[in-house]
């Protein structure tokens, strides 16, 4: 029996929403736009990962060190976020 299928972008959007949307009211339109917006940076992202990935099935120095700077890059402006900054 196959597993399902995990929604990580997906969970990652609720996480967002909870976080800038917590107690607003805003127009439906704003929210689907977000979400698109959000969604275009997650095909972004992945575009970037799996292009820039080294060819074969091991991980290249050159990959961790993409995937460093990817995570610190999101990381600084998640915590730029929750504290108001952007």
């Amino acid at each position: 029996m196959d597993s399902p299928k995990r929604r990580l972008i997906a969970a990652q959007w609720a996480d967002f929403e909870r976080i800038v949307f917590a107690g607003a009211d805003i127009p439906d339109i704003q929210w689907r736009e977000m979400r698109r917006a959000f969604y275009a940076g997650a095909v972004a992202l992945f575009g970037t990962l799996t292009g820039g990935m080294s060819e074969g099935s091991e991980a290249e120095p050159e990959d961790l060190a993409l995937m460093d700077d990817i995570s610190s890059e999101l990381y600084e402006w998640r915590e730029r976020l929750i504290a108001g900054e952007v």
